[in-house]
């Protein structure tokens, strides 16, 4: 069974909104993700956080040293889990 993106979002964007202000790596989130959904598939965590950075409830910043992607939640992020 596959996780509903829907669902997957939602955890997505919670896991960021714990960390606070800290930047969460890429590849960490697409870590978790595989962990909590085995059976989701491989660009599962990118297509949320994709979805997720068009939406406005999360962004990132490049590191121009390694071009590692780091995210974090928005403040429209916290009001939708808020909902």
């Amino acid at each position: 069974m596959t996780a509903n993106p829907k669902f997957l979002r939602t955890a997505v964007l919670t896991m960021l909104n714990q960390t606070g202000d800290y930047k969460l790596p890429e590849e960490v989130i697409q870590g978790q993700v595989t962990r909590a959904f085995p059976a989701a598939a491989s660009d599962a965590a990118a297509k949320a956080l994709a979805w997720l950075h068009e939406k406005g409830f999360a962004d990132y910043e490049v590191d121009h040293m390694t071009e590692e992607k780091r995210w974090k939640i928005t403040d429209s992020g916290k009001a939708q889990l808020s909902k």
